[in-house]
């Protein structure tokens, strides 16, 4: 068994011989060899399920009931839930909505004790810590990258945990880099990387220029995208390898990322613990709560003779509501308007670090 550890607050167990790669990315850093403790989930892996009694969906998503379990199948993948929603059952590739689920029992943990997620990336710096809460595609990693290109410290890219009292604790993802990511900073890509792109964009120039059908563009349009692979998840050591993976530090400052309509300017202004906590509550709803609401709505629809799970996630939003307002009355609060993503150069990458940094001086 492969055992992940969430710091020391909340720890899962899958079967080794299934690969896991939804989970593998995201908790990478958390893994261990066995579990030091009884873990509160329990993954099992390989299972072929019977046909289910009741659905609602279609084909290539529906949610399920298959004798006393609920389960979510996704293009032919499933993830079953037993009613104490302490063991997954799974076919030998689970869903992509396994990370979701998985997360947001945990998630559920951590509030326990005044911790709650934000889709946020993280660095320390010169002795000050950092957070960048964002929604997708706005800024987050190559902020990050930005500072750790500099020798800054890896707390999240993706995804943090931050206390009440206004504490971070690192979420270390395997960093997700795309196409963008790599155009803000080629020095990322490797030489069999750089070889793969020109070829890609040959092709692509040859496919458009021989006025073949859309269908044809859009497949080489995904081929290419591909060509980042499964190695556009790389760990923080292999980019950086001086690059520490921090666990716990006070945060200094928060600053919301948000796409200006200026592309040549940036705009920093401090905002208001409000206007923060709102935010963050948004961006939650947004990435992860809808889905579990979703899934927990088709639950009750399924298991109408159980308690309500609808009832239970409710008063657990609501939990996670206090935490971040907690915490974002605790801390300074800024809101940082940057060009979009695909226009970084160095000259931004620089000015971005210089502008964050001086407002905390």
């Amino acid at each position: 068994m492969s055992a992940y550890n969430i710091h020391g607050l909340f720890t899962y167990v899958t079967d080794e011989r299934y690969k896991t790669p939804h989970l593998d990315r995201s908790h990478y850093y958390f893994k261990q060899k066995q579990a030091e403790s009884t873990p509160e989930l329990d993954i099992s892996l390989g299972h072929k399920f019977k046909q289910s009694s009741e659905s609602l969906g279609h084909e290539a998503h529906k949610y399920e009931k298959i004798g006393d379990k609920f389960a979510i199948t996704s293009m032919d993948n499933t993830v079953a839930i037993n009613n104490e929603c302490d063991k997954l059952y799974c076919t030998k590739q689970p869903p992509i909505e396994i990370r979701n689920i998985v997360e947001g029992l945990f998630r559920k943990r951590l509030l326990d004790e005044g911790i709650a997620m934000i889709h946020a990336s993280a660095v320390s710096y010169n002795g000050d810590t950092y957070v960048f809460p964002a929604w997708r595609h706005t800024g987050k990693t190559n902020t990050m990258l930005s500072f750790l290109m500099e020798g800054a410290s890896y707390l999240g890219d993706d995804r943090v945990l931050i206390t009440k009292d206004g504490q971070i604790y690192s979420f270390p993802t395997m960093i997700h880099l795309l196409m963008y990511n790599y155009n803000s900073f080629p020095e990322l890509l490797d030489d069999s990387q750089i070889d793969s792109v020109r070829i890609a964009i040959s092709k692509l120039i040859s496919t458009v220029a021989n006025n073949i059908n859309h269908q044809d563009i859009s497949s080489e349009l995904a081929h290419w995208s591909s060509l980042a692979g499964p190695d556009n998840w790389k760990r923080v050591e292999n980019i950086f390898s001086n690059s520490r993976v921090l666990s716990k530090e006070d945060v200094s400052e928060v600053f919301f990322l948000q796409t200006s309509n200026n592309i040549n300017e940036m705009r920093l202004d401090s905002v208001s613990s409000n206007y923060m906590s709102t935010t963050l509550k948004a961006i939650n709803e947004y990435e992860w709560n809808q889905e579990l609401e979703n899934m927990w709505l088709a639950h009750d629809i399924l298991f109408p003779e159980r308690e309500s799970k609808v009832d239970k996630f409710e008063k657990f939003k609501k939990r996670e509501k206090e935490v971040i307002s907690q915490f974002s009355s605790s801390v300074s609060t800024n809101k940082l308007e940057v060009p979009p993503e695909e226009l970084w150069d160095q000259e931004m990458k620089s000015n971005i670090i210089n502008k964050i940094i001086q407002n905390n001086t």
